[in-house]
């Protein structure tokens, strides 16, 4: 009878290489001996990465994403691009590093589409939302009006400063 634990189409030395160890321990590797699994097994480091950072990626994902799905999808996906990453098991090359700046930026950039997103929704939301009806478009047209007033000192009229209604002299503002 077949292994349940081993996928179908597997011949199962690939499972006994891949060794899988205890979170308890990954956590004790460094990032150097990870490195070093990784020359000659490369699915063990991946898995002792993935072992040793999950837990404080998770919480670091959390802490900008407030959320404890998107934090766990967030993770998911920095994982996924260290394995496709080709320098990653290189030996001057910091993991630790390039996880956490991943992370923190992968989360930024949801935080930004999540605000964009809702400004987008809350715009929408008042293009559908009726407005008020606006005064009657005689009371309107005078408002915007500017209204000349009688004769003044000057030799001309005298009118209504548009912005702040104060009377004006034309005059003086070409004088300026």
């Amino acid at each position: 009878m077949r292994d349940p634990t081993i996928p179908p189409g597997d011949t199962g030395d690939d499972m006994e290489r891949l060794q899988l160890i205890p979170h308890r321990d990954a956590e004790s590797w460094e990032d150097d001996d990870i490195k070093a699994t990784a020359k000659s097994n490369r699915r063990l480091a991946v898995d002792l990465t993935v072992r040793k950072y999950r837990s404080r990626l998770y919480y670091h994902a959390l802490c900008i994403l407030k959320e404890p799905e998107a934090a766990y999808d967030a993770v998911q996906e920095v994982f996924i691009k260290s394995i496709r990453e080709k320098r990653f098991f290189d030996p001057e090359f910091q993991m630790k590093a390039w996880l956490f700046r991943v992370t923190s930026n992968l989360c930024f950039n949801i935080v930004r589409d999540r605000n964009r997103r809702s400004g987008l929704l809350r715009t929408r939301k008042e293009e559908a939302t009726p407005r008020p009806m606006s005064p009657s478009s005689s009371d309107s047209v005078q408002e915007r009006q500017v209204r000349p007033i009688a004769k003044s000192s000057c030799f001309g009229t005298t009118t209504t400063c548009r912005t702040t209604r104060s009377p004006r002299c034309w005059r003086s503002s070409w004088a300026q």
